[in-house]
């Protein structure tokens, strides 16, 4: 059944409980430099254009909140925007892009995907703003981190990350808290096996491998001996 007709004739609420219900999470990309060719600006949710009542419903819930709301409206002054539900969605971008993001943007994002680039670059510059001007942040995710030029040749690919998780989750300044949300860095594609273990790092391994790298010692080229 393509249609279903007596919807309208259901009570309000079961009606705006199938609207809720029809909610999907989206991946929007709203810069990539990866996948520029193929990178489209994010069409609308469905749901919004099913009818009158689900538009109201879904962008008007309350005063105070709204399911999707306007949001990336002026991003390189674009005269375009985004209907977003920073509950569900997800953003995905090139870290440079969080510079163009207005504070009401970043403010509001919850999850967000980010194009790996230099750790060093990362760690200087777009660290402190995931921490400082992003307070909703619970998830991020950072795609093919690129240590190479941070590292020797005989470390794993995540050793230049160390000072990174060390600011966000074991400050040395008392008055400071861990940050709020959850990071995952994902090893390069392109690795080697000797240096790919584990193929990601996120807060909960990353004592476990710092430990496991402390308890080797470099025997002779290109052989760890545990």
């Amino acid at each position: 059944m393509s249609q279903f007709h007596p919807f309208l004739r259901l009570p309000l609420e079961p009606r705006q409980q199938i609207w809720h219900m029809s909610m999907e999470p989206r991946e929007l990309v709203i810069c990539s430099i990866k996948r520029r060719s193929t990178a489209k600006w994010p069409a609308p949710p469905a749901v919004l254009h099913a009818c009158h009542e689900s538009r109201t419903y879904l962008q008007q819930r309350s005063r105070s909140s709204s399911y999707y709301v306007k949001a990336f409206q002026f991003y390189q002054s674009r005269a375009v925007y985004l209907w977003v539900n920073f509950d569900l969605d997800s953003v995905y971008a090139h870290p440079s892009a969080l510079d163009n993001f207005t504070k009401t943007d970043l403010a509001q994002i919850q999850r967000i995907i980010l194009e790996g680039v230099s750790s060093r670059r990362f760690i200087g510059h777009h660290a402190s703003t995931l921490r400082s001007k992003m307070p909703a942040l619970r998830d991020v995710t950072i795609l093919s981190m690129d240590c190479d030029r941070d590292r020797g040749w005989w470390q794993p690919w995540w050793r230049p990350l160390a000072p990174l998780f060390e600011m966000l989750y074991y400050p040395k300044e008392e008055e400071e808290d861990p940050a709020p949300f959850n990071l995952r860095v994902l090893g390069p594609e392109d690795e080697p096996p000797s240096t790919r273990t584990p193929d990601w790092l996120n807060p909960d391994n990353y004592h476990k491998q710092w430990r496991i790298l402390g308890q080797m010692t470099f025997f002779s080229p290109g052989i760890w001996m545990v």
